[in-house]
């Protein structure tokens, strides 16, 4: 992954002309879809001629690679293989900001700590017991119903003594935490667990947020330094989709799958600032043709995530065609997709921050392939979570987005809004599903809400005439 977002801040470089990495673009695209009909195509014969278009796209490919790396500037900085150092990391960190990489090994967990003032290291040695306990208050948040008691209090406190407390004893005063998680702590939200502080959980005291790998906080293509479109004030643009909101929808009848209506996504993306497709304008055509033009992609919608082949994971949109391969967007058709000048992507649909779990590399999911594909971060579910809470978060979550905070924060304080709420249902399994990985800068540039901005221009100009009033006075008195 960090070697491909390096590939796409390449262009860049002198010498390299655009439309060759946009044919590059292409031709992967093409390959990811092909990939994808393969896995649902029975006949020989349409196998068979796939695999030798396929191939002729690969032979492209390699041809126009050997091109592109004939500059010199190019071939070193998408081979460059170098990792940040401690102190370049800390020199990303804010002062209330802490990074907490983990490793599993065979027998321990270890637990990395960076501040920007300080390096520490602590294990916890009894790995089985933590990761039986991870597994059943997953199990737990992804299984509690409507009107029941959440009954994971136990569980909780064991996790909260051997994985949250460690943490919190080096790092006291820090109340923002960067994880980067490894094996099974990728489907663990943090903010579900335990604070130790009365019966909080770490959602109201910390704001937390998760990477893939330290090299990505350091990328060129990774920092959310697009050119704001706010205009001084106005909401950054969404680009928004709900194609099951008035009805559910379904494909083919050979096998396909058949969607639920989901009554909330349209309200969720209601009076969003851009473009909002609903229904049968939903489409993965049109998509496919808006991508990369908004600095916010905001998908309500159906999803599927394979945890044993991550090549069947796809985003539903409207069954236009009605055919999966043709109306959904399948995990390896986004590897090929260019998203580098969009700041966020939120996946408002069930279990996108799951997927196939791979050594050395984590979760296959489509949150991932977002941000293989150049995005900042996202916004995605570890469950199938209840969508009227979904919605409520969402919503709010864009309310702090516009004041400025950072994407982190406002997702933070939106869930804490929905517990503060007059819902039913409160446990972490209503809330804790939706997690942040990536950038978290504000949309809003200096963290400014566009609101005070507004307030910001004739104050300053008061302020400049006043200053001119009293220099004249003074000025007048010294003559006489």
């Amino acid at each position: 992954m960090s070697a491909n977002l390096e590939e796409r801040s390449l262009n860049k470089i002198p010498g390299i002309e655009g439309e060759l990495l946009q044919k590059e673009g292409n031709i992967k695209y093409n390959i990811g879809r092909l990939n994808a009909k393969r896995e649902g195509t029975k006949e020989g014969k349409d196998v068979d001629r796939m695999a030798v278009e396929k191939a002729g796209y690969e032979i492209e490919l390699s041809r126009l690679q050997k091109k592109l790396e004939q500059n010199d500037n190019y071939y070193k900085q998408k081979y460059d293989d170098s990792s940040p150092g401690i102190k370049e990391l800390q020199q990303h960190l804010s002062r209330k900001q802490a990074l907490i990489s983990f490793y599993i090994t065979a027998d321990a967990l270890h637990i990395f700590i960076l501040t920007q003032s300080s390096f520490a290291y602590t294990r916890v040695d009894s790995l089985t017991m933590l990761q039986r306990g991870v597994e059943d208050w997953s199990s737990l948040l992804k299984t509690t119903e409507n009107g029941k008691r959440f009954k994971g209090e136990a569980i909780g406190v064991r996790l909260y003594k051997m994985l949250i407390k460690p943490i919190q004893a080096i790092i006291p005063e820090k109340d923002e935490w960067i994880i980067i998680p490894d094996g099974f702590l990728y489907f663990l939200p943090f903010e579900s667990l335990p604070a130790g502080t009365g019966s909080k959980t770490l959602l109201e005291t910390t704001t937390i947020s998760y990477q893939f790998s330290s090299k990505l906080m350091v990328s060129p293509a990774s920092p959310d330094n697009t050119t704001s479109d706010n205009n001084g004030g106005s909401p950054v643009k969404v680009l928004a989709f709900a194609p099951f909101a008035g009805k559910g929808g379904g494909f083919d009848q050979t096998g396909s799958a058949w969607f639920s209506q989901l009554p909330a996504s349209g309200k969720e993306i209601a009076g969003l600032a851009g473009n909002q497709y609903i229904d049968s304008l939903a489409t993965k055509e049109r998509f496919l043709k808006e991508i990369n033009q908004y600095p916010i992609i905001h998908l309500a919608t159906h999803a599927v995530s394979s945890i044993n082949n991550a090549s069947e994971s796809f985003i539903a949109f409207y069954p236009k065609k009605r055919s999966t391969i043709e109306d959904c967007l399948f995990l390896e058709e986004l590897y090929g997709l260019d998203m580098n000048a969009t700041k966020l992507v939120v996946i408002s649909a069930c279990e996108t921050g799951q997927g196939e779990l791979v050594s050395n590399e984590g979760v296959i999911s489509l949150a991932r392939a977002f941000a293989y594909a150049g995005c900042a971060s996202t916004i995605s579910s570890l469950w199938k979570a209840d969508d009227q809470a979904t919605s409520f978060i969402l919503r709010r979550f864009y309310v702090y987005l516009q004041k400025g905070y950072s994407k982190s924060k406002a997702l933070q304080k939106a869930k804490l809004d929905y517990l503060r709420s007059d819902a039913l249902n409160k446990s972490p399994a209503y809330w804790s599903h939706l997690i942040l990985v990536g950038n978290t800068d504000p949309v809003y540039p200096a963290g400014v809400p566009y609101r005070w901005g507004l307030l910001i221009i004739p104050l300053g100009t008061l302020f400049w005439a006043v200053r001119k009033e009293r220099k004249k006075r003074k000025k007048n008195s010294t003559l006489l």
